[in-house]
Parts: C-alpha cells; structure tokens; sequence
C-alpha cells in the first residue's frame, strides 16, 4: 500500500520484483487482492500517478503466470518475450557483443570460463592482441564478440579499465555498434559496466546484478533494452550455457524468444544446486523490475 507516497519509485519496483520470487499461491493471492484494492482506490480519488503504479503492478503480475497476456499492447511498451534477429544485425548484417572483464582472481576465472567456449572450435576464430580478444564466427551469420583482457588491477593502475577504455575507442572508430552487452565480474565491477554501456545495446547481461538502482541506470541509457540479471550471486555455470544457446540462435538467424529459450537451458539443471543457481537468473519476461521501469516511464511520457 501507498506505493505512490514516496518521490521515487523504489519501493514500487521491489514489489514488482519480489512478486516473481513468491512460489506460495495463497500469498500472491493476498498481494494480488491488495493492488487490485490500492487501484480501485486511486482511480476513486482521481489520483493519476497511484493509478498508474498500481494498474501497471496490475497487468505485469497478470503476465507472469499467463504468457497470453499481450503485455506489449496492455502497456505501450515494445516486444518483451522475443528480440527480434535484424534488430540486433547492423546494416551489413553484423551482430557486434561487448564483453566486459575485471582483472581480480574472479575476472581471470571467468575469462578463462569464457574462452573455452570458443577455443579449438571450428565455429569461431579467436585473434588476441595485448589488450582484448576479438571472437567471431567462422559458420552461420556474422557474429563478432570483443571481450577486453582481465588484466591484473592489484597494483592500482588499473590495467583492465585502460584495455576497456581502447577497446571501446576501437569499435568507435570502427563504427561498430555492440547491440548485445556482457559483464562478468563482481555486483562491485557492475557500475563500471553501466557506466560505460552503449546506447546501441538491445541485450543487457548483468552476470552477477540485482536490484533497482542497476536496472534503473541500464535503462536510463538503454531504454528498450532486454535484461537478464540474477537475484543473487551470477555463476559461470549458468552464464555460459546462457550465452551458448544466444550464439547458436544468432548464427543460425533467428529470432531471440526468450519463452523457448529459457525451457531450454532449464533441461540443463534439472534439479538441486545446479536448478538452484539457475533459478536466480531472472529472464527479460520475468524480470518485472524492468518491465515496471519501462512502463512506468512510458505512462509518465503520455
């Protein structure tokens, strides 16, 4: 209740995102019953900004447990459920990812995660100079994948931030535009990332993330931008396969659906730890943060 008595909208995007970690039905019913209340008192009192929280908190919980929903149509908002294939190509058909790296023991780890995914394998050609490694695809449609190298921060020179720095000079000069953007590090590393994103990006993966503040800042950069964020601690184990399934689709062309997509990877961890981990990375579709965000923001607009 009162979601609308604070300036910001915080407390509003909490609920949206704890709504999609409640498993027991008689508390979402409650929940449910409560913003159905607020909604119906708001538009009582004519107060125009309640009502627009409430009716998007509304329609959003509506459409994480029925994807018939047409949650795109109810909230003005674009497709959430797919990213379509020529959206993230530029003109001479290239999909162009920007990989970020932090140059502690955690960021070797998971460049070293990373790059077993394309080393030895006749689908991608790796070239690595001093500083980042670029990855693209040798079968299917052009893929490129620039990851800038973790080096070694611990003398406080920062050598990782300098190799991000120049390569994000380099694909300005370039002019390639990354559509997708990857960070890999500590929740400490994330506002680096944010800090540095592209307008351009379409595809944001927020390997360990969580939280408003984060969604808010990708967004106000980004704002159309498909989220996949975890509500804990990111893992390799779950970052990788992600990012598989992604490059096979865009090899091959296709549409990213994020529906199909996720019932994939979920026969990948079938059950104790490994389900666990997974469970906490929460898809575009699911990520009611960021729908709320974007709805929210676009309501305001009209």
């Amino acid at each position: 209740r009162g979601l609308d008595k604070t300036g910001a909208l915080e407390e509003a995007v909490d609920v949206a995102d704890s709504y999609g970690s409640i498993n027991t039905a008689s508390v979402k019913k409650l929940i449910d019953r409560e913003v159905s209340n607020s909604l119906e008192s708001s538009i009582k009192t004519g107060n125009k900004r309640s009502t627009v929280i409430y009716s998007i908190l509304q329609t959003i919980f509506a459409s994480s447990t029925d994807s018939t929903v047409n949650i795109s149509q109810k909230l003005g908002i674009p497709p959430v459920y797919t990213v379509e294939y020529k959206s993230l190509a530029d003109k001479e058909g290239k999909v162009v990812q920007l990989v970020f790296f932090y140059g502690d023991k955690d960021g070797s780890e998971s460049y070293a995660n990373f790059m077993s995914m394309f080393n030895g394998n006749a689908d991608w050609k790796v070239a690595k100079n001093k500083e980042w490694v670029e990855i693209r695809s040798a079968k299917g449609k052009p893929v490129l994948i620039y990851a800038n190298l973790p080096l070694d921060n611990s003398k406080g020179n920062d050598p990782d931030a300098k190799a991000q720095e120049h390569l994000l000079e380099y694909l300005a000069e370039k002019k390639y535009e990354p559509t997708i953007v990857i960070h890999r590090g500590h929740s400490y590393h994330v506002k680096y990332t944010i800090r540095q994103l592209p307008k351009s990006a379409m595809i944001v993966i927020l390997g360990s993330c969580g939280g408003y503040h984060n969604l808010d800042d990708v967004l106000k950069t980004c704002p159309d931008a498909h989220i996949i964020s975890s509500k804990e601690v990111g893992t390799r184990t779950v970052n990788e396969p992600i990012l598989r399934h992604i490059n096979d689709d865009l090899r091959a062309g296709r549409n990213i659906d994020w529906i199909s997509t996720w019932k994939d990877l979920s026969t990948q961890f079938p059950s104790g730890e490994a389900k666990e981990r997974f469970d906490n990375y929460i898809p575009p579709h699911k990520n009611l943060g960021a729908l709320f965000i974007k709805a929210y923001n676009k309501a305001m607009e009209n």
